[in-house]
């Protein structure tokens, strides 16, 4: 191959990049965003491809996503809650600067397949998927690594997978109205979470490592079984509220946790 030759096909490999990188169009700020038109109506949203960033198919008896989407290359805002989605296609993974994601009460979605195809979104910071159904997260869960909320509420969840200790952006989590019975240590290394929703389960304790969430400011273990008082939240400097009702065993501790966390609001 001669240097000339060689040269035009660095030069050619570098011009498709570039134009893969423009059509994917400018990744927006939430303030951004919040000034950008919301549409409704994929139809209405079609006549103009190029101005949709905020687009929600909200229950619409969608059972498959509409092909249309791909025409929205500047897409960062993507509600599909209340449909009856069961997979998401192939290339969804396109959609490069999706940054809010709600795939909520789809009832049939299977969460290792849909989880599979979005573990390449580099920009995605929020996923619901709360009321689906979901039993088991996919060990893929740990490669979502840029979200900083997680809903996964009302389903019927049993169990975390260690990988959710890989998730060290997280800010908020869901988990209210599952079947969790206890959490695995590697919740200790979700370091910047400040929201952390366990109501409704079936936790009869809750590990040492939950000490390790130095950032926490809001923790919901109310409507629980825990048999004894979590006092590893003791080391929660930071922690505001702390909703531990609706759990029998402990009701009698209540003075006394209040009185040793005399700045946070604790309610049984």
């Amino acid at each position: 191959m001669t240097k000339l030759r060689y040269k035009l096909l660095i030069l050619f490999f570098f011009m498709l990049n570039y134009a893969a990188l423009f059509a994917q169009g400018k990744l927006l700020s939430r303030a951004e965003l919040a000034k950008k038109e919301a549409f409704i109506d994929i139809e209405k949203a079609k006549l103009k491809p190029d101005e949709v960033y905020i687009l929600y198919l909200t229950y619409q008896h969608y059972d498959k996503v509409p092909e249309e989407i791909f025409l929205f290359k500047n897409l960062q805002h993507l509600s599909l809650e209340g449909n009856n989605i069961k997979f998401l296609p192939d290339g969804f993974d396109e959609l490069k600067n999706i940054q809010y994601l709600d795939l909520s009460n789809n009832r049939r979605i299977m969460a290792t397949q849909a989880i599979k195809k979005i573990k390449n979104l580099r920009h995605l910071e929020t996923l619901a998927l709360a009321e689906n159904k979901i039993i088991k997260l996919p060990p893929e869960i740990g490669q979502l690594t840029t979200l900083r909320l997680l809903g996964l509420e009302k389903n019927d969840i049993f169990e975390l997978p260690p990988e959710i200790g890989h998730l060290k952006g997280l800010r908020i989590l869901y988990l209210s109205e599952n079947h969790i019975s206890e959490l695995p240590p590697e919740i200790g290394k979700l370091r910047g979470l400040e929201e952390f929703d366990l109501s409704r389960n079936n936790l009869q304790s809750v590990p040492k490592e939950i000490g390790k969430l130095r950032h926490l400011r809001n923790l919901n273990l109310s409507g629980n079984n825990l048999k004894s008082m979590p006092y590893h939240v003791l080391k929660l400097s930071k922690l505001e509220k702390l909703n531990l009702r609706n759990n029998k065993s402990i009701k009698h501790e209540k003075y006394k946790m209040r009185k040793i966390l005399p700045g946070a609001k604790v309610r049984f």
